[in-house]
Order: C-alpha cells, then structure tokens, then sequence
C-alpha cells in the first residue's frame, strides 16, 4: 500500500489512495455486516487487545515487555537516553497498576 500512496498508477490503483476514504468505507461496511446480516460482530484488533489486557495481568506484562523491547530510545547523550527509558518504565508502571484498578479513570 505504501508504494500505492508514492505512485498509485504505477501500483496498479485506479487511483489516488485516500485514508479518509478507506476508513469511511470500513466504517460502512462495518455497519452493514452489524445491520443486515444477522448482526455480524467485527472486532476492532486495538479494543480486543486493550480488553485483553485489562482482564489478564499475564497479557498486560507482556504488552509492556514488548514496547520495551521495542521502542527505541534516543537522544543528545547517555544521560537523555536513560532518563527517557526510566521515564517510558515508570509510566508502563504506573499505567499497569491503573489499567487493572477500577478507581483509574
């Protein structure tokens, strides 16, 4: 798809790629399996994994293992580097503890 955006004819589109416009016709589609057949069910994969997360803490650690390990940190020096790790840690802490706290809103 990336390419399709540089260079849609190329990519063989019909035409320009529009976001906007795919996320209307989702957005519709989406509707149209809920309303007129028989109330298909389409499940949004962020919503089913924060869901996920908030039921079962052994998801929840993984996730935020897997942003560590992930997310790159960089800056002016050492100094600014860990400063931003130990930061992104505590907010994955603090977000954990929140996430499974009803009173956290």
């Amino acid at each position: 798809m990336f390419f399709g955006l540089l260079e849609p004819y190329a990519a063989l589109y019909e035409r320009a790629f529009s976001r906007y416009e795919a996320r209307r016709e989702h957005d519709s589609l989406q509707r149209t399996l809920g309303e007129e057949f028989g109330g298909v069910r389409v499940l949004r994969l962020k919503e089913t994994i924060l869901d996920a997360a908030d039921r079962d803490p052994a998801v929840r650690r993984r996730l935020v293992d897997w942003a560590h390990e992930t997310v790159a940190v960089r800056g002016g020096g050492r100094r600014e580097v860990a400063e931003a790790r130990r930061s992104m840690e505590q907010n994955a802490d603090a977000w954990t503890r929140c996430t499974s706290s009803p009173s956290c809103s």
